[in-house]
């Protein structure tokens, strides 16, 4: 017996070691927090940009803000795209330093706060920790004086040296929204190529063997995210031609076959219904999303079938970018 209850602890030791990418709460989803960021446009001066971060319990209570940067809306700072490391550590972008969107770290409760980036001239965003959390994928988004604003993804060690471009503009397109897949093997971004209707590409993580996953260019897809086993990919999309600013959330296989629609708050495009940001809840079960069906942009969540759609969150914050963990 004591030879078998050995064997066991030495298991439990090895899947715990194999699984230290993979958040502690997958087992209790219950334990895990929604951080996000918001807007309030009845706090602070008129016409102002801000937006801070917060955190929430997953069934919806006992809402915190972290940070203040923009002291409560009277200056023009944006605090978003928020990842949480393993070790507690919230990743963020914020210009709270200067006109940029830099890659910030701090504690869970905003004490700690490091800039890990020193950016000129151009906007990061969606920074992701991979490789045992020793580097961070993320967007670049820049300026060219014919197109406008296009965007690359690019990787960097952890404390923001060696920055390696990943995707190539305008040869491949103007890319956002890069995640990796659980095993650190395969990237999914969301890509604009010869002006057709961003679409859903993977590529290795060093940015080779680029493949388009969604091929239907009457819907705009952006914002993929993989579940916990790889096996699924949830994303959001709308119907390019329709005039009115909405999206839906769809969830699709790894490999982009059997796309379903999993909302349809808009009524195919006809209503001026945004529903965004989807991510897979820790035992990938359920998919929280923002949607702005009330008037304000609330957290909501769904089993991974559509259904039992339910309000988590009720204060007068636009809110937009959930994590779960």
């Amino acid at each position: 017996m004591k030879k078998i209850i050995c064997l066991l602890s030495i298991a439990f030791i090895m899947l715990q070691s194999c699984s230290s990418e993979v958040s502690s709460n997958a087992t209790n989803p219950q334990a895990a927090k929604i951080y996000f960021e918001a807007y309030n446009s009845n706090i602070g001066t008129n016409g102002i940009k801000w937006s801070e971060i917060y955190s929430v319990n997953v069934d919806g209570t006992n809402q915190q803000q972290i940070t203040n940067y923009s002291q409560n809306g009277t200056i023009q700072i944006i605090s978003e795209d928020v990842y949480l490391s393993n070790n507690s550590k919230i990743y963020f972008i914020s210009n709270r330093d200067n006109a940029y969107g830099e890659v910030f770290k701090m504690n869970t409760d905003g004490s700690s706060l490091i800039r890990i980036t020193d950016n000129s001239g151009h906007y990061f965003s969606n920074p992701m920790l991979y490789s045992n959390e020793s580097k961070i994928i993320m967007d670049k988004e820049s300026v060219d004086g014919v197109n406008g604003k296009y965007g690359e993804i690019y990787s960097m060690q952890e404390d923001g040296s060696n920055l390696v471009k990943l995707t190539n503009y305008p040869s491949e397109g103007s890319c956002y929204e890069a995640v990796i897949n659980p095993n650190n093997s395969k990237i999914v971004y969301s890509c604009k190529i010869n002006n057709i209707e961003p679409q859903l590409y993977t590529m290795a993580i060093d940015g080779s063997n680029k493949q388009i996953l969604t091929t239907n260019n009457t819907f705009t897809k952006r914002n993929p995210k993989y579940s916990h086993t790889g096996t699924k990919i949830v994303f959001q999309a709308r119907v390019a031609s329709i005039v009115n600013k909405h999206s839906e959330i769809f969830i699709m296989n790894s490999d982009g076959s059997s796309i379903v629609q999993l909302t349809n708050y808009s009524n195919g495009g006809t209503l001026n219904t945004a529903t965004n940001d989807p991510i897979f809840s820790n035992d990938d079960t359920q998919i929280y999303y923002v949607s702005n069906e009330s008037g304000v942009s609330q957290i909501y969540k769904m089993n991974i079938d559509g259904s039992n759609k339910t309000i988590l969150t009720t204060t007068p914050e636009d809110k937009s970018k959930p994590y779960i963990k």
